[in-house]
């Protein structure tokens, strides 16, 4: 790497998510990734795999992420910020997702966020459900499935938890995908609970992929989707696994983690490193961040 690369990545990685100041009054950008002062030959940087979005109101842009085209919130910081720079949001599990869902009847997204996952799921699995309780990801996640002309997606405003009724929606400004049921903060929203059970009575026994990342609330919903589990014989499952998070909404990490072995599968961590599947979870625990994704697969 030059040191001209060298100080722009610098000054890139420092730069915050605030596309308005530095792209200077460009309507379509690649992104602007730098200063102005870089030069007009540096316009649009093309040493990071990011991809060329163009602004689609206030605070939103537009453009293509693994051949689906999405609306982004440029007030999130984590998953927008990634997608931009590099295209794809978690590699591996990408490509897991996209195996998986071929040829799936009944696909699940659970805290599907603005959709990336569920526009994945759309293209192949025969219907999905995705489930989104935060206003402002709700509308962009079904705006993300009208665009694309995806039919077979319904997308229903709840949270699934282990029992139906109403619960407090903690707002993460930063990471959008963040929202959770229990961290407290100024800003929250009140939204429904459902159960997956309940959601998907008359499909249970053909769900054959749920997706699952919902800030520790995992261990609710896997409580209220025991009826899917005994029924759906053909099902994999896609889990987060943190322990703190699940923790702080009452759930035994190694409980957590029992009960998916003892619904009948083998449990395995999802290493975005080695592109590979780890039959051993290591994780610290006393890391109140250290947190995992997890493949869940039946045993035979």
């Amino acid at each position: 790497m030059t040191e001209t690369a060298r100080a722009f990545t610098d000054q890139l990685v420092s730069l915050p998510l605030d596309v308005g100041s530095w792209m200077a009054g460009n309507n379509r950008f690649g992104v602007r990734l730098f200063p102005r002062s870089m030069g007009a030959n540096m316009r649009y940087y093309r040493g990071w795999r990011h991809q060329r979005v163009e602004k689609a109101g206030p605070g939103l842009v537009t453009g293509s992420f693994q051949g689906r085209r999405m609306l982004l919130d440029l007030g999130d910081k984590t998953i927008t910020r990634t997608l931009i720079q590099e295209g794809v949001w978690e590699p591996y599990e990408t490509e897991l997702v996209k195996k998986l869902a071929a040829g799936a009847r009944v696909a699940v997204d659970v805290g599907a966020q603005v959709g990336y996952y569920s526009l994945m799921l759309g293209g192949t699995a025969g219907k999905v459900y995705a489930f989104e309780p935060e206003e402002r990801n709700f509308d962009l996640l079904c705006r993300n499935v009208e665009t694309n002309g995806l039919g077979n997606v319904v997308c229903t405003r709840k949270a699934v938890s282990d029992h139906a009724g109403k619960a407090e929606l903690y707002i993460d400004g930063q990471n959008h995908g963040n929202h959770n049921l229990w961290s407290g903060g100024a800003e929250s929203q009140e939204v429904e609970t459902v159960t997956l059970d309940k959601a998907l009575a008359d499909e249970a026994d053909r769900v054959d992929l749920v997706k699952m990342d919902i800030q520790g609330a995992e261990g609710l919903a896997l409580a209220g989707t025991k009826r899917v589990l005994s029924e759906s014989k053909r099902l994999r499952l896609l889990t987060e696994y943190w322990p703190h998070a699940l923790t702080m909404l009452g759930t035994d990490p190694h409980r957590f983690l029992a009960s998916l072995r003892d619904s009948g599968f083998s449990v395995y961590q999802i290493n975005e490193i080695t592109k590979g599947l780890d039959e051993t979870i290591v994780l610290d625990e006393a890391d109140p961040l250290a947190c995992a994704n997890l493949l869940c697969l039946r045993r035979p």
